[in-house]
């Protein structure tokens, strides 16, 4: 994907990204906007796209986070779980300076603890 540049714009009615699917598309910039249908996130599916950044919600309807979804990717501030019991898969973002928000006692709390990240809930 060498070729993709700029705002990833993804169609309404996508409800699964598939493992690798953006793998290495650093030249992706700015903030991801996921629809709100989807419920599936596969494993590196955005790894290495170091030109994602700000905050990062993902949406209620989502069920399944992969192994390392988001790695590489640094620039995320904030990643917001809006469903409180996504499947997280591993470690799905491994940088300490992104702040985990999310519900109290979610799967989203839990990974920020595990892997020692701030976690923000959401009131």
């Amino acid at each position: 994907c060498s070729g993709l540049s700029g705002e990833l714009k993804l169609p309404a009615g996508l409800t699964s990204i598939g493992n690798w699917a953006f793998y290495g598309c650093s030249g992706l910039s700015g903030e991801l906007k996921l629809p709100a249908g989807l419920t599936s996130i596969g494993d590196s599916a955005f790894s290495g796209c170091s030109g994602l950044s700000g905050e990062l919600e993902l949406p209620e309807n989502l069920i399944h986070l992969g192994n390392r979804s988001f790695d590489g990717c640094s620039l995320l501030e904030r990643i917001i779980f809006l469903n409180p019991n996504v499947e997280i898969k591993g470690e799905v973002y491994p940088y300490s300076s992104t702040i985990i928000v999310g519900y109290r006692h979610s799967t989203a709390e839990t990974y920020a603890k595990e892997y020692g990240l701030v976690f923000e809930e959401i009131q």
